[in-house]
C-alpha cells in the first residue's frame, strides 16, 4: 500500500498540534509519528519530526547530578511556535521552502 502525502501531512499536523498545546505525552507522539515517518519519504514531514525531536530535547536536559532540569521557557516558547509554523505550513499547503523561511524567524 503506497501512504497518501496529504493524509500523512494531515495526520501529522495533527500530532504536531497537539504536542504544541500539552495535549498528548511524548511517547504516544513519538509512537504515532514513526508509524507515519517510516511509511513516508516527505521532506516535510521529515522537518516535522526534526523539529518534534528538537522540542522534546527541551524538556530531557539534566544537571551534572542527572536530576531534571527545568526546560528554559524561551526554548519551550520558541519550538512549540516552530511546531504551529509547520502546523499552518501544512494546513496552507506551503511548499517546504516557505515553512523553511518562516522557520528562520523562530
Amino acid at each position: 500500500m503506497v501512504a497518501n502525502p496529504d493524509s500523512d501531512r494531515i495526520v501529522v499536523a495533527r500530532l504536531l498540534k497537539q504536542l504544541a498545546e500539552d495535549q498528548i505525552d511524548e511517547g504516544a507522539f513519538r509512537d504515532q509519528m514513526s508509524q507515519v515517518a517510516k511509511s513516508s519519504d516527505d521532506p516535510v514531514i521529515e522537518l516535522a519530526q526534526d523539529e518534534a525531536d528538537e522540542y522534546l530535547r527541551t524538556f530531557e536536559d539534566l544537571t551534572i547530578f542527572g536530576r531534571q532540569r527545568s526546560p528554559d521557557p524561551y526554548q519551550v516558547s520558541s519550538g512549540k511556535e516552530s511546531l504551529l509554523i509547520i502546523v499552518r505550513g501544512i494546513e496552507e499547503s506551503w511548499p517546504l521552502k516557505r515553512i523553511l523561511d518562516a522557520l528562520r524567524w523562530v
